[in-house]
């Protein structure tokens, strides 16, 4: 799933834990079905944007009680 520039414009807007929330919801909900290779390239590419770090991911992906 490759995201546009305007796309990536609107993340960079949010607060990280709502792009997270955004990206996943996207590529869950994509046609066609999703996989976690298509989960891991979007979150790819918003790290190389700069739009979240890999921490942020991690810590947002924790599983809480």
């Amino acid at each position: 799933m490759e995201m546009d520039d305007r796309t990536l414009d609107r993340l960079r807007e949010m607060e990280p834990r709502e792009a997270y929330a955004a990206i996943k919801l996207a590529v869950l909900a994509s046609p066609g079905g999703a996989s976690s290779e298509d989960l891991q390239a979007a979150f790819d590419q918003v790290v190389q944007a700069g739009i979240l770090t890999w921490d942020d991911i991690e810590s947002f992906e924790e599983i809480r009680p």
